[in-house]
């Protein structure tokens, strides 16, 4: 996870349009809707499987996980004096020793 972390921090722009484009994609008569919807369910599936199986509650470990680097994100965004990895890193260690 934390490669991939590293890897958006270097594609501001591409986080930037993907967060744009998913936030208007959540009307359901917006052509990438449903592209979106399956990305955020194999995603979720992916992460449950493979990176989560440990975990008492695995579906729920996988959303609370997407939730806090998709507000990460956003504020991120917001704010690009925020320290992205820093965050991600100390939540990272309290999520996984949980």
């Amino acid at each position: 996870m934390s490669g991939f972390v590293r890897r958006n921090l270097a594609q501001r722009s591409l986080v930037q349009l993907y967060t744009v484009l998913s936030a208007e994609a959540l009307d359901p008569a917006h052509p990438a809707h449903v592209y979106f919807r399956t990305r955020l369910s194999e995603g979720r599936a992916m992460l449950e499987c493979y990176l989560l199986a440990w975990h008492p509650r695995p579906g729920q470990a996988a959303v609370d996980l997407l939730a806090f680097l998709d507000g990460l994100q956003l504020n991120w965004l917001r704010d690009g004096g925020i320290d992205f990895l820093a965050q991600w890193e100390a939540f990272a260690d309290r999520f996984f020793a949980a």
